[in-house]
């Protein structure tokens, strides 16, 4: 299937009057339906079938939250011993990060990973620590960061989670701490570096293969820029501060630090999402400080419309999919607590295909004591035809239990070819994940692993 491009009908982009709202058409919104009871509510992410994640407040307790495509929410629970949670990445595949968190200052303590299965905490840098995981790849690598529960907040490290086990990346000399707020199926990981005396001090990254680039900013001196998301093609959102003071929503691409700009007479706008096809959401702020849920696409600023019933312009959009639904927050104007929002621009999604391993084959060769392996995994659709173009994420065990993970993507014929080397012994493949836009990976029908002794 070919990714959907986006497309937007915008009419009246005028200059307007601070506050005032860019008119728009083919953008559909509504109000989340809430776990019973619930209160203060806020959706994250939405992935590619539909389906929805966050935060519900019910009975003073915060509730992680997946709003299924089709279907009532669901609590997604914690593991036990833990009390109360926030959902705020989901994967086309169903996984799904978050932390545990606290009504009464909106802490963070253990972060978790809710699916696939049930909830589990993630482990921290250190014992008795905090960490929270902001976004997860179609591998189910998550990232994040973790510290010390005694220490300060400039010790706060970037970490990634994978396999059971944590990984501080680190940080640059210049920086006292790092934070990290997005990841995607390459394993390139965004955030920011900071320095804790230094408040407009702020370095956008991008980490690959351990190390650490810094991506540069709009202009001014000190660099002040943030990234927060990154999407498989390499495209890089967050805000960066210009030579006039102003912070705008800036993505970063092949290199290049755009202006994505905000709302006519605005003060402030930032991009907290992207999707697969370039395009971006989060909020633009008018000069009287009230705030605008945003979509940047197509060098257009586009103010997406209040849901009924709430406050005029106190939104923000958090999370977009390839196929127009963008998810975010209200204030109801009674109640004055958030609300989830759902905005659709033009059709819904098509429901999606599947995605199954059909066929695992493995050979091997021995030559001057070292042996090499080589593993083909096939693709097929849930009518049985190949599927070209799907990233299908495996992991190798080798003799003596050392494991590597490996990603390739699948040809003409759906199939998706990966080699290990090493001694002699036995050498398991094992697909974690298959990843392709408007499709779903389906585990319980596919085959999943297989080894060969050499």
């Amino acid at each position: 299937m070919k990714i959907r491009i986006l497309t937007v009908i915008v009419l009246a982009l005028t200059s307007l009057d601070s506050g005032s709202a860019v008119a728009s058409t083919g953008i559909t919104v509504r109000v989340l339906p809430g776990l019973s009871g619930s209160t203060n509510s806020v959706a994250y992410d939405v992935n590619n079938a539909g389906d929805i994640v966050g935060v519900n407040e019910v009975a003073g307790y915060l509730r992680p939250v997946m709003w299924p495509a089709a279907g009532s929410p669901v609590d997604l629970g914690v593991p036990p011993g833990l009390i109360g949670g926030i959902a705020r990445s989901i994967t086309d595949n169903g996984t799904i990060v978050g932390s545990t968190a606290y009504v009464t200052d909106g802490s963070y303590g253990t972060a978790i990973m809710f699916r696939p299965g049930a909830p589990v905490a993630l482990p921290n840098l250190i014992s008795g620590g905090r960490a929270n995981a902001w976004a997860v790849n179609g591998s189910g690598v998550a990232v994040g960061e973790a510290r010390n529960n005694t220490l300060a907040r400039r010790f706060e490290a970037a970490v990634r989670w994978e396999s059971g086990s944590v990984q501080d990346l680190g940080k640059l000399p210049s920086w006292d701490l790092a934070l990290a707020r997005g990841i995607n199926d390459n394993g390139d990981i965004v955030g920011v570096g900071m320095a804790v005396l230094n408040v407009s001090f702020g370095k956008a990254f991008v980490w690959r293969s351990g190390q650490f680039t810094e991506l540069g900013s709009l202009g001014w001196p000190d660099g002040y820029s943030i990234a927060y998301a990154i999407n498989n093609a390499g495209d890089i959102v967050g805000s960066s501060r210009r030579l006039d003071n102003i912070i705008h929503a800036a993505m970063w691409r092949n290199g290049q630090v755009i202006d994505l700009g905000t709302m006519a007479g605005g003060t402030m706008s930032e991009a907290l999402a992207v999707n697969g096809v370039g395009d971006a959401v989060g909020y633009a702020m008018a000069a009287d400080s009230i705030v605008h849920a945003a979509l940047f696409s197509g060098g257009q600023v586009i103010l997406l419309p209040d849901p009924p019933g709430a406050i005029s312009g106190q939104t923000i959009a958090h999370g977009m999919n390839d196929f127009g639904q963008i998810v975010g927050q209200a204030v109801n104007a009674t109640t004055f607590q958030t609300m989830p929002i759902l905005w659709t621009v033009g059709a819904a999604p098509p429901t999606s295909s599947q995605l199954r391993s059909t066929r695992i084959d493995l050979s091997a060769r021995l030559r001057s004591g070292l042996v090499t392996v080589t593993g083909a995994v096939t693709v097929k659709d849930e009518s049985d035809s190949p599927v070209s173009g799907a990233v299908v994420s495996v992991t190798w065990t080798r003799p003596g239990g050392a494991v590597a993970n490996q990603s390739s993507t699948t040809d003409s014929k759906g199939v998706a070819r990966f080699t290990a080397s090493g001694g002699r012994g036995t050498y398991t493949l094992s697909v974690t994940t298959i990843t392709k836009t408007g499709y779903t990976f389906d585990p319980a029908n596919s085959v999943l692993s297989k080894s060969i002794t050499k």
